[in-house]
């Protein structure tokens, strides 16, 4: 046996809101990710423009370096290392590199500069230190000839015989580093940095031509991303990190993404404005945010539309259940329901009528069912009209019961004669019987008193002469 399921009208409501939150939740969530996605994506082409600006950097560092190395083999090969020769190379050193000139660090710490004599920086240049160092590049320094400007050493050594006998190095002027740095990129509103992840010290900075140290400003305003603290230790310790922060410059708030270098201890880092660099991030922002809004519209109108049709279906169901399909009268179901669920019934001034059609069954017969169903038509019309749709019931085949609550005797007796004249003067005749009770017998002995007096209507209706059984005129 197949079991039967229904869903009243409460649960269709709150199984229909239980899937619009689901849905909510559902597009939130994905609009979460969607969003983690894009921001993801903005810090990690943030990442690989600070991975060029290094390697880039890297690159030019070590074209430097190969062609200090094949200076220092065309010195190696002098007999005299500080000779006329040595001074002339120096001297009319000219590349295309990040090397603005190059020099000569002899033992003794003496120094062979172009286009001047030999200069002693003992006490600033130490040829032992270097020469243990080997081939490498120093952190940031003071120039020897400039002391408000500060440069990079990028140093090689010079050998015979396996013994390292000068120090050459080409010095890079860190106030044009910048301009050798590709920073066609965001629009060109990005700046990088390096900075000397020792001491903080900048040695790249293209927003500003004169270099400053990292931490010059104790507390940078941080909008989201790494406090102060956390930002200083990972760029102390060599981590990669980030933030949204104030521009000491600009003012303005920009995304901010370090990580360490390949070159020394130091670190790469660049600065974008945050419109820019997180632009996606807002587009998208908009678009989900649109599509939010236009789902809960959307949404919500269904469920407006659902609810209200559901309403309307309900009704038409609860119609359906309790009318009769062909008359409209309420049906022996609502009139049984009706009986049941009111118990003050037998307390009130109750009128019944109760109602027989003379002759359905043989119009019927003679003439067809439709025009047995528009007799019963005309009929209950004609007592809704007077008693109102709520009162009056179709119990049977061409039975109809009015039951009238607190209303003078009187006045349901002119309305019935009122009915039954106006069903008569269409050329149909029913039978009739009413009583009243001011609440002194109970509902049900009152129909069937109401009913035998309509049984006594119907046989002296048939015992009357010119009345045949077809109900007719």
């Amino acid at each position: 046996m197949k079991r039967s399921f229904t869903i009243s009208y409460n649960q269709k409501v709150k199984i229909t809101v239980l899937v619009i939150l689901a849905l909510f939740a559902l597009s939130g969530f994905v609009s979460y990710k969607i969003r983690s996605l894009e921001e993801g994506a903005a810090w990690y082409a943030l990442n690989r423009s600070a991975t060029r600006i290094n390697d880039e950097l890297s690159r030019r560092i070590d074209v430097d370096r190969e062609v200090l190395l094949t200076f220092a083999n065309i010195l190696s090969k002098q007999d005299n290392i500080d000779s006329q020769l040595t001074q002339e190379i120096i001297d009319d050193f000219s590349a295309n590199t990040l090397m603005e000139h190059i020099a000569l660090l002899l033992p003794g710490d003496k120094v062979l500069w172009p286009h001047q004599a030999p200069i002693n920086a003992k006490g600033i240049l130490s040829f032992e230190e270097e020469a243990k160092h080997g081939m490498h590049i120093t952190d940031r320094l003071v120039d020897l000839r400039d002391r408000n400007n500060f440069i990079l050493r990028n140093f090689v050594p010079v050998q015979k015989n396996g013994k390292t006998v000068a120090m050459l190095y080409g010095v890079i002027n860190l106030r044009t580093l910048p301009a050798f740095m590709n920073q066609n990129i965001y629009q060109g509103q990005a700046v990088y940095f390096i900075i000397d992840g020792d001491n903080g010290d900048f040695i790249l900075n293209t927003h500003r031509s004169k270099l400053g140290n990292m931490w010059d400003v104790a507390e940078r305003d941080i909008k989201s991303g790494d406090s102060n603290e956390v930002m200083r230790a990972k760029l102390a310790q060599g981590q990669s990190g980030y933030n949204i922060i104030k521009s000491a410059i600009s003012g303005q708030f920009g995304c901010f993404y370090y990580k360490p270098s390949t070159i020394n201890n130091w670190r790469v880092a660049i600065l974008v404005p945050e419109k820019i660099a997180l632009s996606r991030v807002y587009q998208t922002n908009k678009l989900l945010l649109f599509f939010l809004i236009a789902e809960f519209i959307m949404l919500v109108g269904y469920f407006i539309w659902l609810q209200r049709t559901s309403r309307k279906e309900l009704q038409i169901q609860q119609r359906l259940a309790d009318r009769d399909l062909l008359t409209g009268c309420l049906n022996r179901n609502c009139f049984e329901k009706f009986l049941a669920q009111d118990t003050n019934l037998n307390k009130k001034h109750i009128s019944c009528v109760y109602m027989d059609v003379n002759g359905l069954h043989e119009l019927n017969n003679t003439q067809g069912h439709a025009a047995g169903d528009k007799m019963l038509q005309v009929v209950a019309k004609e007592l809704q009209e007077v008693f109102g749709e709520n009162d009056v019931y179709r119990i049977g085949g061409d039975e109809f019961v009015v039951i009238i609550i607190d209303k003078e005797d009187k006045d349901v007796e002119q309305l019935l004669t009122e009915a039954i004249a106006s069903i008569k003067a269409q050329g149909y005749f029913v039978s009739t019987g009413h009583c009243h009770s001011p609440g002194e017998i109970s509902i049900d002995e009152l129909l069937k008193m109401a009913e035998k007096r309509m049984y006594d209507d119907k046989r002296d209706f048939y015992s009357r002469a010119g009345n045949d059984r077809r109900a007719r005129s």
